[in-house]
């Protein structure tokens, strides 16, 4: 295994699921969590910031939701990683979500090809399903 990790940014609002995430990513050894924010409005700004890192992989609540939408912070988590990358940020973006909905991921597909993966949170998520959907959401 390469001494190279690939960073990552975990923004989802709830603790327990942020911990586990960053002790299955860690724990592989090819991935280093950077940061963690449990809102958009605090990740959305400092990814604005010219001295932040920006990751290799941005893990989002799909349906997060910012306390207010305004013209500086996008309503959602989905809106988020969409803003950044039409900004020119090139991260690959895991998201995350309780519902199960492949068309929106096909949909994000069509418009920005690589480095989308979808992973639905469920009671039988897996370390394997974790590290399967951060690799495939990579950007190539």
């Amino acid at each position: 295994m390469s001494s190279f990790k690939q960073t990552v940014v975990v923004v989802d609002d709830d603790p327990d699921f942020v911990s586990v995430m960053r002790l299955v990513l860690e724990t592989d050894g090819f991935w280093e969590v950077i940061d963690t924010f449990d809102s958009l409005e605090s990740f959305f700004t400092s990814a604005l910031n010219p001295e932040t890192k920006i990751p290799n992989l941005l893990v989002v609540d799909i349906f997060a939701s910012a306390a207010e939408a305004t013209a500086t912070v996008p309503i959602t988590g989905f809106q988020v990683a969409l803003s950044l990358r039409d900004l020119g940020f090139q991260f690959g973006t895991l998201i995350i979500s309780s519902m199960d909905s492949p068309s929106l991921l096909r949909l994000v597909r069509d418009r920005y090809k690589d480095g989308w993966a979808y992973l639905v949170k469920s009671a039988d998520l897996s370390s394997e399903d974790i590290l399967r959907a951060a690799r495939e959401a990579l950007l190539p």
